[in-house]
């Protein structure tokens, strides 16, 4: 590689554990590979606007009190698993994206002025990048070829881009572009918003409300819903509820010193609010219904076929008043909405032919996970140099002294996937459209990503070899060689209510599961424990479940 050549960029957007796990993944399976050349290096460029994962899985729990599942093993810095890699692999930027430029291979960040660093950002991934953006209106001009940079006062080849005023814009190049940004909670309890300080905030206000809430609402009918309703009312029944299980949480009451971990001295109202004619709804009849009696006898009172329409607080009393779908209004102390999720996708404008339904539209099912660009929005070659250190494959033609630019679908031949493959943009995890938006989809689906994007990233080098054709077998092998995620029909959704009793409900891929595999499963600690190898390895927090 030419000495004054940079880096080639793989930009990961989100840093969960879609993107954590990428990261991990291509250093250690798709790095030896494509170095193997010698004739380009490739950095990693990760991007979140938290530098904490969040262990949402235990959210449930986490919100009844630290106690039960401390603020340690509910968010774990990032650092504990990147800190490890070389800078001139990897480098982690506090930001989130707002804008993606396929065509130019470029993606506008907004991030924290370094004023900025230490405040609260009350939005989610979305929210954290409009308010840089909205305080923030610098023009720049997309620079289109690595050697037009050194005239832009503004880039920084140590950085793989160019900034705006105070840093608070940020222009990357990508070589590659890896959508794993999530999605966002209706709750502030039960995802990401910005800086984690900010979840830690919400919970510690909720842990505050709830010893002396006499009332709490919670809709939603899904698993986020069951399980919240489940664990607060399976710790506030430890004494005053219709049943008294005879297996506590793992700290026993006697150890408990802090107020707001002890149990109220008042039977606490827990209303669980779903919108369907019954719990569970993705899930067989059988599974909800189980659900329904499990909650009852901890004291909730489930209420089906009525959704939450509005709910407001009043600033005097601190109380909320939900408003619902059948006209009536009900009054709580505290509300959680568990009533879905939206995906962190508005980097991309709503009418963008890269979305379906909000989300990233990946190949069809089954797919390879490469995100569909259209013809209009592939890589614009109009300028391209067969000169340049980014030079790279043209295809065979009959002038074949005519350079073609490899970021065209020509230079893959004619498999119908061309398009994508040249565009080398991808995504996984909730935010994409391939899966069910479950965890496991996205260690299921880590293979057919790491796989694919070598596979493209070793085609670019055999074009670049031979930039007036050539390789044209050994390119359409690898395009042969794509591998592709089915999706299952079959969902996995495990539910725990209370503790080991009455134990909750749950299926993995459509088969049932007794309440004792339940608690075994996720019940018992929330598997805690996976939290170290997730941010440390990529590991699944189900390393035993495969589909």
């Amino acid at each position: 590689m030419a000495e004054d050549q940079q880096p080639l960029q793989i930009v990961i957007l989100g840093a969960s554990f879609a993107g954590l796990s990428t990261v991990h993944n291509i250093i250690s399976h798709v790095f030896p590979e494509i170095h193997a050349s010698k004739k380009f290096t490739y950095k990693i460029i990760l991007v979140s606007p938290s530098n904490h994962l969040y262990w949402n899985i235990s959210a449930p729990r986490a919100l009844v009190s630290t106690q039960l599942i401390p603020h340690s093993d509910s968010f774990r810095p990032l650092a504990d698993g990147i800190s490890k890699y070389p800078s001139n692999q990897l480098q982690w930027i506090q930001g989130a994206a707002i804008s993606v430029d396929t065509r130019h291979r470029t993606v506008q960040l907004s991030c924290p002025a370094p004023e900025e660093n230490s405040q609260s950002f009350t939005g989610g991934y979305d929210e954290l990048a409009n308010r840089a953006s909205d305080a923030m209106n610098t023009a720049t001009t997309v620079v289109k070829d690595l050697a037009t940079h050194g005239s832009n006062p503004n880039y920084d080849p140590r950085k793989g881009g160019y900034f705006g005023d105070e840093s608070r814009q940020i222009f990357l190049d990508y070589h590659a572009l890896i959508f794993a940004t999530g999605t966002t909670a209706h709750s502030p309890l039960l995802s990401l918003r910005g800086p984690h300080s900010n979840t830690v905030t919400a919970i510690d206000n909720f842990h505050q409300q709830l010893p002396t809430a006499d009332t709490v609402i919670v809709a939603g009918g899904g698993p986020s819903g069951v399980e919240t309703a489940g664990q607060i009312a399976y710790w506030y029944s430890l004494r005053h509820g219709p049943r008294k299980p005879r297996v506590p949480f793992p700290n026993p009451l006697s150890r408990l010193s802090s107020r707001s971990c002890t149990p109220s001295p008042y039977t606490k109202k827990v209303i669980l609010l779903s919108g369907s004619s019954r719990l569970l709804p993705n899930l067989e009849e059988s599974v909800g219904t189980k659900a329904y009696k499990q909650l009852s006898n901890l004291g909730v009172r489930v209420i089906l076929g009525i959704r939450v329409t509005s709910a407001s607080v009043e600033g005097r009393t601190g109380k909320t008043t939900v408003r619902l779908s059948n006209g009536s209004q009900m009054p709580c102390d505290l509300y959680v909405p568990c009533t879905g999720v939206t995906p962190n996708t508005k980097y991309l404008p709503q009418d963008s032919p890269l979305l379906r339904d909000g989300y990233i539209a990946t190949t069809p099912n089954p797919s390879t996970l490469r995100v569909e660009i259209p013809p209009e929005l592939m890589p614009d070659t109009s300028d391209f140099n067969p000169n340049s250190p980014r030079r790279v494959k043209t295809v065979e033609t009959d002038e074949s002294d005519s350079p073609m630019s490899p970021d065209t679908p020509q230079a893959f031949g004619d498999n119908p996937g061309s398009i994508s493959q040249a565009a080398r943009v991808y995504a996984i995890g909730d935010c994409a459209a391939y899966g069910r938006q479950e965890i496991l989809d996205i260690y299921a689906a880590m293979p057919i990503l790491i796989h694919n994007l070598t596979n493209d990233l070793l085609a670019y080098q055999l074009a670049y070899d031979n930039p007036y054709g050539g390789n044209a077998g050994e390119i359409g092998e690898l395009q042969r060689q794509d591998a592709v995620y089915i999706r299952t029909d079959k969902p996995s959704q495990v539910c725990p209510i209370g503790y080991r009793k009455p134990g909750g409900v749950g299926t993995v891929f459509g088969v049932g599961l007794p309440s004792l595999v339940v608690f075994l499963m996720k019940g018992k600690d929330y598997r805690v424990k996976q939290l170290r190898e997730v941010v440390a390895q990529g590991l699944s927090p189900y390393p035993d479940s495969r589909k």
